[in-house]
C-alpha cells in the first residue's frame, strides 16, 4: 500500500480566501460519561464534530493545527488536502468552515492515481513560531527563477516529491530499528538502561540495515 507522510508544512499563504466558506461540521456527543467542558487526563473537551455535506470530505487521515494561520489543514485518503475553520464559542467547538481544499499531484503536475492516495499522516513545521508565512511552500511560491515565480502546478509537485523523500528512510529506519533492538534483547536492554547510546544506536541500524531502495527487475 503506498505511504503518504506529509512533513512540510502546507500553508498556500498567496491563495485568495473564498468568501463563500461552507460550515460543513454537525456536532456529536463525545460519550456517555464525557461532555463538551470536561476535562479527560488534563485535557480540556471543546467537543466534537462530524464533517459532512462535501464530497471533498470523505476520508479524513490526519489533522494538523497551524497557530500563526489560525488554519486547521487536513489530509485525505483520496489525495485531498483540506483548509478548515473551526469555529469556537465560549469556549466550545460548535462548527467548522471548509475554506478551500486542493488535490494532491504527482511529479508531472496530474492528480494522484487511486492506488498513490492513501494518506497515512500529517505533519507541519515551523507552525508555531510566531512567524507567519515562513513554510515551505510559501517560500517556494515567492522564489523566482529566471524572472518567473513557480506556478501552482510547480509548487504542488514540488510537496509532493518532499513527501515521497522523507516517508520510505523514516518508516524504514524506524522499522530496521525496532526489528534490531527484538533480535537482539541484550543490546535493547544496554540501550534502556543508558539513553545516551542512541544516537550510535541509530548509526549502527543504518550500517547493519541500509535504507536504499532496491529497483523492481
Amino acid at each position: 500500500m503506498f505511504r503518504l507522510l506529509l512533513l512540510v508544512h502546507l500553508t498556500f499563504l498567496l491563495l485568495p480566501q473564498p468568501s463563500g466558506a461552507q460550515e460543513v461540521g454537525r456536532p456529536l456527543p463525545l460519550s456517555d460519561r464525557l461532555a463538551t467542558g470536561d476535562d479527560y487526563m488534563g485535557i480540556r473537551l471543546l467537543g466534537a464534530l462530524s464533517l459532512q455535506g462535501r464530497e471533498a470530505l470523505a476520508e479524513l487521515s490526519d489533522l494538523a493545527w497551524d497557530e500563526d494561520e489560525g488554519i486547521l489543514y487536513s489530509v485525505t485518503d483520496r489525495g485531498r488536502l483540506l483548509h478548515l475553520l473551526p469555529v469556537i464559542e465560549q469556549d466550545r467547538l460548535v462548527n467548522i468552515r471548509l475554506l478551500r481544499h486542493f488535490d494532491l499531484l504527482d511529479e508531472t503536475g496530474k492528480k494522484l492515481r487511486k492506488s498513490e492516495r492513501d494518506a497515512e499522516g500529517l505533519a507541519l513545521e515551523q507552525s508555531d513560531n510566531g512567524v507567519a508565512g515562513d513554510s515551505l511552500l510559501a517560500t517556494f511560491r515567492d522564489l523566482e527563477v529566471e524572472g518567473e515565480r513557480l506556478s501552482e502546478s510547480e509548487l504542488l509537485s514540488m510537496a509532493m516529491l518532499l513527501l515521497l523523500a522523507g516517508n520510505e528512510t523514516t518508516t524504514n529506519l524506524i522499522t530496521n530499528f525496532v526489528r534490531l533492538l527484538d533480535a537482539f534483547p541484550e543490546q535493547a536492554a544496554r540501550l534502556r538502561a543508558t539513553p545516551d547510546l542512541t544516537d550510535g544506536a541509530v548509526e549502527e541500524t543504518l550500517r547493519m540495515r541500509h535504507l536504499r531502495l532496491q529497483p523492481a527487475r
